[in-house]
Order: C-alpha cells, then sequence, then structure tokens
C-alpha cells in the first residue's frame, strides 16, 4: 500500500541568474512500513525535499501525499504522524534530564503520563543511555546527545518517521543498533522512515530503497540492493605479454592503466561511461532500478557488456594476477558522484 506519494516537486529559491532550482521534478513513491535511504553529496537538495515532505516548505509546483494528506494543505492533520529530526536540530532541552526530555515529547505526542514513563525507559534502555537517564542533558557527550534526539521521534506512534544525518556523533556499534531498531520498526510496528545522510555502511544495513539526488535531480532510484549491483570500476591486474596495440586498445576504450615492473594494472569500467566522449549517462541498473525523472533523457545509456570484449583482450595478452573492486553501497556513491560530477 502506497503511502507516500510526490510527483514532480520542482522548488526554486531566488530568482534570475542567481536562482537556485533545490528541487527538480522529484518523484517517488514509498510503501507503508518501508525504509528509504535519502542519498547524495552535500547540496544535492536532500534537506529541501524533506521540508516539502513535512509541510515546512511548500512546492513551487508538484503535490506530496502523506497516508492522503497533503503536507502543504494540511500541515496539522500530519504533524501527529510525523517524528522528525533535522540535520542540526537538537531535538532535546539541555537543562532537563534524558528522561524528562522524552517524557515531554510523550505528552506532546498525546501520551499519558503512564504511557510517557514507560516508553521513555523503553527507549533510554534502547539506546544505552538508561544509566545516564536522570542526568542533565547539558552533560552529554555529542553522541549522547544525537541517540536522545533520535529516541524523541520515536516517543509517540508517528506513522512517519524522519531522520537527517542520524547517526552523526555515533559510533559504529551505536550506529549498528539503531539498523537494527529501524528494521523492527519498520517491519513488526508498520513505521515508514526516511534517512538522509551520508553514512553508507548504516544506509546499506537500515535502508530497503534508496532515492540518490545531485544538484535537485533524481539520479537513481529503486531498490537498496539493486544500487549495490551497479556495475562497478573493477581493477584488473595482469603479468604483461602485450604489446603496444594493447595500450593504444586501452587508451581508445577510455581505461585508466598503468605498467610498473611487468605489471600491468588496468581500471575498466563495465557499464561503459568512460568510453562515451566523457559524457556521463545517468546511472542504471538492469531491472527494476531505473533512471529517476529528473533525469536528461538525452543522455547515453550505459552498456553492461562495453568491457567484456576489452577483459578478453586483457586476458589473451597476460597472465591473470587478480581483480579488485566494486559491490557495496559506499563504493556506487563515490562512482555515481564522480560521474555525475560533469553533467
Amino acid at each position: 500500500m502506497t503511502f507516500i506519494h510526490a510527483e514532480n516537486l520542482t522548488k526554486t529559491f531566488g530568482a534570475g541568474r542567481g536562482a537556485l532550482r533545490a528541487s527538480d521534478g522529484i518523484s517517488f513513491s514509498l510503501e507503508r512500513g518501508g525504509v528509504l535511504g535519502l542519498l547524495g553529496p552535500n547540496g544535492a537538495g536532500k534537506t529541501t525535499l524533506i521540508k516539502q515532505l513535512t509541510g515546512l516548505l511548500r512546492p513551487d509546483s508538484g503535490r506530496v501525499l502523506i497516508g492522503g494528506l497533503d503536507p502543504a494543505q494540511d500541515p496539522p492533520g500530519l504533524r501527529g504522524r510525523l517524528g522528525l529530526l533535522l540535520e542540526g536540530m537538537r531535538n532535546v532541552y539541555p537543562y532537563l534530564t534524558g528522561r524528562a526530555n522524552l517524557v515531554y515529547f510523550g505528552y506532546l505526542a498525546g501520551l499519558g503520563r503512564d504511557e510517557a514513563a514507560r516508553r521513555a525507559a523503553d527507549l533510554l534502555d534502547r539506546f544505552g543511555l538508561a544509566a545516564a537517564a536522570d542526568k542533565y542533558v547539558m552533560a552529554y557527550s555529542a553522541g549522547m546527545n544525537r541517540k536522545l534526539a533520535v529516541a524523541t521521534c520515536l516517543m509517540g506512534s508517528a506513522d512517519l518517521i524522519i531522520l537527517d544525518e542520524p547517526t552523526a556523533g555515533l559510533d559504529s556499534a551505536a550506529a549498528d543498533d539503531l539498523a537494527g531498531l529501524v528494521a523492527e520498526l519498520a517491519g513488526s510496528g508498520g513505521r515508514t522512515f526516511i534517512l538522509a545522510g551520508h553514512d553508507m555502511r548504516f544506509m546499506a544495513r537500515a535502508a530497503r530503497e534508496v532515492l540518490w539526488l545531485k544538484e535537485g535531480r533524481v539520479r537513481l532510484y529503486g531498490r537498496a540492493e539493486e544500487v549495490t549491483a551497479l556495475p562497478a570500476y573493477r581493477t584488473v591486474k595482469l603479468s604483461l605479454r602485450g604489446s603496444v596495440p594493447l595500450r593504444a586498445r586501452l587508451t581508445e576504450a577510455g581505461a585508466e592503466f598503468a605498467e610498473e615492473g611487468g605489471v600491468l594494472s588496468v581500471r575498466l569500467d563495465p557499464a561503459g561511461r568512460r568510453a562515451r566522449n566523457n559524457e556521463p549517462p545517468a546511472p542504471q541498473v538492469p531491472g527494476a532500478m531505473s533512471p529517476g525523472p529528473g533525469t536528461d533523457s538525452g543522455q547515453s545509456r550505459p552498456d553492461p557488456a562495453a568491457a567484456g570484449p576489452l577483459l578478453a583482450e586483457l586476458l589473451s595478452s597476460g597472465d591473470l594476477l587478480s581483480v579488485s573492486g566494486g559491490g557495496d553501497l559506499e563504493e556506487a556513491f563515490r562512482e555515481i558522484s564522480r560521474d555525475t560530477a560533469q553533467g
């Protein structure tokens, strides 16, 4: 059942030559109980999109529906269904204890005293803050502050939890615990999550779907496992028996290569992205993954078989020593960000 539907969202700041289009025709849908990873480099438009989803900004055009409600038209109706942590928001009061902060947010969510106290105790325990529950938050570390801020979003019965940079200040163990909690609440609890940030390890564990933005436009949209299946760059090392024509062929194909001590290291591009006159196409995965609606349809499409003939030539010209690279979300992020930097 579709819970979030965004259609052709556009938002521009400023006017004339200095205008900045922060959202450029963004469209996506998310099922109830889904977990969406909102990715992209700094300035990609992630926070602007979040603010449009929550009614903090009105889109210039396009529409959002969350559980049948339009945030731009009915923000009070959405407010009780939403847990929100924006980048830079503290979400906590330093002159209250950790427990008092959570109980207060429970009251705001409409919980009674006993239920607020029970949920606060449970979340303090889940986030490893039970020992510091009755200490003033001003004495908390940055990581403890972040845990408490995330916990405030979970106090009520919000259908949608949006967390911007939720792992900022968290160590890897705490980030893993949060990923597990998100999976639990989305699975059995039926809550829907949007997670924005740059922590690829966390995203790989937590997100089921990925929406990848670049300069306000959708570059990738689909299931997380398909993103990690993007044809990734691979380095092939061979004991060289090749000839000058092989080196010319590598240059013609746009492959990066180096030779040292009789070993040829070739950086292959299975998607053919480097062999298209340096015009980076929209990243694409065969199957359900597809270029986003904001992608330039005039760009050339990747050819997953492009590296095949070149690899065959390499193997016939030397003895294969090793193959490395590719296959995870962080690698995909680096390659897409690099390939779209010129777009």
